[in-house]
């Protein structure tokens, strides 16, 4: 069996630990998508359970493989633009590129969470955030299973 994100389940999931009382909390789902990409009915299922979904162009190499581009660049202008005092923001990625950004919001007393796998978070990241969550901890709240054909 495959876990796949269950984004009703992670959505829930954050609410109830960190905004039971508030409805404020703004969810944001960032997105490689490349021409002819099957991602949208999987956005706009997101959009409808109320995140905010932002779709990057993806880079096709010619020896198969892609990447998207400016993904961090756009998460990290978001967090400066948006976050204020008082503000929690979890990101749920262990790169160690996120850590001036954390540096900077800190300084605004914005509380941090990172969520990441134990095996791919930066130490540095890991450490300026005011709480660290092991993504193998909350696996099963937040997935859904997903055969695999055999």
């Amino acid at each position: 069996m495959k876990s796949k994100i269950d984004y009703q389940a992670l959505k829930s999931y954050l609410q109830s630990c960190y905004n039971p009382f508030n409805s404020k909390s703004k969810l944001n789902f960032y997105s490689g998508v490349y021409s002819g990409s099957k991602k949208i009915e999987e956005h706009s299922h997101l959009r409808r359970l109320g995140y905010r979904v932002t779709c990057l162009p993806k880079d096709i190499h010619q020896d198969g493989t892609s990447k998207t581009s400016g993904d961090d660049v756009n998460i990290a202008i978001d967090i400066i633009d948006e976050v204020k005092s008082g503000d929690r923001v979890i990101l749920i990625s262990g790169d160690g590129d996120f850590c001036p950004v954390i540096k900077k919001i800190k300084q605004r007393d914005v509380k941090v969470t990172i969520i990441a796998a134990q095996d791919s978070v930066n130490n540095r990241l890991r450490f300026l955030a005011d709480e660290y969550i092991d993504l193998n901890t909350i696996k099963n709240s937040i997935a859904s299973k997903v055969g695999i054909a055999a």
